[in-house]
């Protein structure tokens, strides 16, 4: 089982979101609002792309679906905790 939590709205600069367990994104394109998600062992964020995250323990496999390939990811960071 996941869990995710993240606000009603996000704020103008950002969109972050917390997550324990496996989840799957499609985050919409913004090159001025990053989507971050925040996972006990790493922080991942992006501008747009389709990805999977799968945390178990001190486990965390990440599975980009789009924007590698076709060079349509704009900035894919991860900051280990």
């Amino acid at each position: 089982s996941a869990t995710l939590k993240y606000p009603r709205t996000f704020s103008a600069k950002e969109r972050n979101i917390y997550l324990e367990g496996e989840a799957y994104f499609e985050v919409t394109k913004n090159k001025i609002r990053p989507f971050t998600v925040h996972t006990s062992g790493v922080d991942i964020r992006v501008l747009g792309t389709k990805f999977n995250i799968k945390q178990r323990y001190h486990k965390i496999s990440l599975t980009c679906y789009d924007g590698v390939k076709n060079k349509n990811i704009f900035y894919f960071y991860i900051k280990v905790k």
